[in-house]
């Protein structure tokens, strides 16, 4: 009897570089997808062509099923919880963008530096502070272990990786600093630019959290547009989104210039709700004009796929079996029944 397998390597749609694995096993015929860690969009999905013949696929207006079946799916089970209906990647890079391109044009308008603090992981979330560096024209700095890792990937462009750099931190123009995920508060941020040098330098931070965990933190459940307008202080206390506007952020020329950041960001909120914002007092200083303030967006950017992308493609594949790789016990089996619809596996 054959021994052995035949394994197929599929975009993962994860942080660069990540797969899945398609099996077929030979002594038995039997099909298994071990997911990993994936963000399973249906854009990602349907560009993984020895993938399609598994799936229940819409073409057009008619209905094409599924020519094989999954026997076994390892599934990536992160945000296997309804309430992490998050949007998709490219909805929350683009209002990343859109926040950060009117915190850079209210700071111009004033004739500040700025710099924008973008979280990330030792792989991970590239996508995101590139997409503002591209969009602003700015560098991006980052620690000699970042640099080394972001070497290792295929960027599109020379232009991308002429925006690379590390050593010692400027604090002659504005710029980007990519930086651990739980560096990214007021506080570290006040304290990150006054280390640096750059108190004097630097009127305003902005930093972006970007984590699918935030989603769950912002009470949005059901998608974009739904929930509440609840914000985090850096210690992680509530405080209402209209209260923000009560506090003193900076100078008084730094009042009139956010209040317009301010206004404007209400507006677009309201539009889409996929960013939280959240301020901060200033730091202390004896000359009122000279005060630096900071914010903090919390986007829900993920790497790994929302429930509502699990139960689609769930759905279109109705494997025999799903074993998740994330989380154990009854809560996840109800969870994973509601993702089979109905349907037994």
């Amino acid at each position: 009897q054959r021994r052995g397998a035949t394994v197929i390597l599929l975009d993962a749609n994860h942080c660069p570089g990540s797969v899945m694995f398609l099996f077929r096993v030979w002594s038995t015929g039997r099909y298994v997808l071990h997911s990993g860690d994936c963000r399973l969009e249906h854009a990602a999905v349907e560009k993984l062509e020895p993938l399609q013949e598994f799936l229940e696929r819409k073409q057009q207006e008619r209905v094409v099923p599924r020519v094989k079946r999954l026997d076994y799916l390892f599934l990536d089970t992160t945000y296997c919880d309804v309430k992490y209906c998050f949007p998709s990647q490219g909805a929350v890079v683009d209002a990343v963008v859109c926040a950060a391109r009117r915190e850079y044009e209210a700071a111009r308008a004033q004739k500040w530096k700025i710099v924008f603090v973008f979280g990330s992981y030792t792989i991970g979330k590239e996508r995101v502070f590139m997409a503002v560096a591209r969009a602003l024209g700015l560098k991006v700095w980052m620690d000699a272990r970042k640099m080394r890792v972001m070497r290792c990937l295929e960027w599109e462009s020379d232009e991308d990786r002429a925006r690379l750099v590390s050593g010692k931190c400027p604090c002659d123009e504005s710029h980007i600093r990519v930086v651990p995920m739980q560096a990214v508060n007021v506080k570290a941020m006040n304290e990150m630019v006054r280390n640096k040098g750059g108190a004097a330098a630097f009127k305003r931070a902005v930093g972006f959290r970007p984590t699918g965990w935030s989603w769950s933190r912002m009470g949005l459940k059901g998608g974009v547009g739904g929930g509440s307008k609840r914000d985090i202080n850096s210690n992680g206390g509530g405080r209402r989104f209209d209260q923000l506007k009560q506090q003193t952020i900076g100078s008084s020329k730094a009042r009139t210039a956010l209040s317009r950041v301010d206004t404007t960001h209400s507006q677009h909120e309201e539009r889409n709700n996929i960013l939280r914002r959240v301020a901060s007092q200033p730091s202390s200083s004896s000359d009122p004009d000279s005060q630096f303030s900071a914010v903090v967006y919390e986007a829900p950017y993920s790497e790994h796929s929302s429930f509502s992308e699990l139960r689609e493609f769930v759905a279109a594949a109705q494997p025999r079996q799903i074993i998740p790789t994330v989380g154990s016990g009854s809560t996840h089996q109800q969870l994973l029944t509601n993702l089979a619809h109905r349907n037994t596996i």
